[in-house]
């Protein structure tokens, strides 16, 4: 009978996803984000919302909210911070100016953060969550009857939000809004525009109980026990600041090439296989800029910026970029190299890019400096 027991669990302790979680693999994109920071809306429960469920209170934070969507931009992007509030005034009265002055700030302190992009956020959950007993509640019936403690390891409790958790995420380019052409409201500095919903999630006994249920959970079966407690509050909290972040990844992912590229702002952008290979006393940084072949002659020069050093530099002639043409479009390829002295405690380079022309435009990029040994060709 335990060996059935022992079957039984194996089979209900089997991976499953879930809506809103998980990692994803992909390259990082040349760029440092800065994030604006917000207060998290709590949202009544819905009209259609039913009494007769299981109902708590989550305890959500927005703090874990920055923290996750930092985390989550930093294995997207060469770099992500989370702006400071400004200093001598609460946040009310900050929240009582007049929006344009706000922005102003915000911006203000991208430029001082070294930003590239400026990531607005609005993030909506529910003053209330609601667990069920899942299939596996049933199912771990005779485990629990048979196999003891193995019953704890099976996530029989499945918690939602008693409404709508959302993350709106807009993405701005800070150059052209610093520079005048565009401003955080009119949008026309927006790479991205992203929308995230969590679903739920299901815990085990392990992941809510307290102490004195594991006492309780000797005479009565653990999908009973420990599903509105302080633990349980706090661990969806988690979740869902977790899962809207880990959402807002994936789709940022998906859509890093439009983020590269913005064609909608300029005609070049810094191709992604960009480097800066720290080896010995110096770093060496290269890569190769694409640009659409009528805009090819109005770029020239690309600003490093690494700590306290500024050079200038001559991009090379521009030449046919075949693997990025095609027969409507035609674009070109410029390369460049610079090597710099090392700097300790400097892990980032910064391009400045400039299209000239009647209408000069400005790009920026950010680079994580690597060491050669993970470069076994250097």
């Amino acid at each position: 009978m335990r060996l059935l027991a022992l079957v039984a669990t194996l089979a209900l302790l089997a991976p499953v996803s879930c809506a809103g979680l998980g990692g994803g693999a992909g390259g990082s994109l040349p760029f440092k984000v800065a994030v604006i920071p917000f207060e998290v809306a709590v949202t009544a429960a819905p009209d259609d919302a039913k009494d007769d469920v299981y109902k708590f209170e989550p305890a959500f934070e927005p703090a874990d909210f920055l923290s996750s969507i930092r985390d989550s931009l930093k294995a997207r992007f060469a770099d992500a911070v989370v702006l400071p509030w400004p200093a001598g005034v609460s946040i009310e009265e900050f929240r009582r100016l007049p929006q344009i002055q706000q922005d102003e700030h915000w911006i203000k302190a991208c430029a001082e953060a070294d930003a590239d992009l400026v990531l607005e956020c609005d993030v909506k959950v529910p003053r209330r969550a609601i667990y069920t007993r899942n299939e596996k509640f049933w199912l771990n019936l005779p485990v629990f009857l048979i196999g003891g403690p193995l019953c704890y390891f099976v996530k029989d409790t499945t918690f939602t939000p008693d409404g709508e958790a959302r993350l709106g995420a807009v993405l701005h380019q800070v150059r052209p809004i610093r520079s005048g052409r565009a401003t955080l409201a009119n949008g026309f500095a927006e790479v991205a525009r992203c929308d995230v919903r969590f679903d739920g999630v299901s815990f085990d006994f392990i992941d809510r109980a307290q102490v004195g249920n594991y006492f309780a959970s000797l005479v009565c079966p653990p999908g009973l026990l420990a599903r509105g407690n302080d633990r349980v509050c706090q661990r969806f909290a988690s979740e869902v600041s977790q899962g809207l972040a880990s959402g807002l990844s994936h789709e940022i992912e998906a859509s890093s090439s439009s983020i590269l590229k913005t064609e909608s702002l300029a005609d070049f952008f810094l191709k992604p296989d960009v480097e800066a290979v720290a080896s010995g006393q110096d770093v060496r940084v290269h890569g190769e800029v694409a640009i659409r072949s009528a805009s090819g002659a109005d770029m020239r020069e690309y600003v490093i910026f690494y700590g306290n050093r500024r050079v200038i530099g001559a991009l090379t002639d521009p030449e046919p970029d075949t693997l990025l043409s095609t027969g409507r479009e035609q674009f070109l390829k410029l390369r460049f190299s610079e090597t710099l002295p090392r700097q300790e405690q400097v892990d980032k380079v910064r391009i400045e890019l400039v299209q000239g022309g009647r209408d000069q435009i400005a790009r920026t990029f950010t680079v994580a400096v690597t060491d050669a040994s993970s470069h076994p060709g250097e």
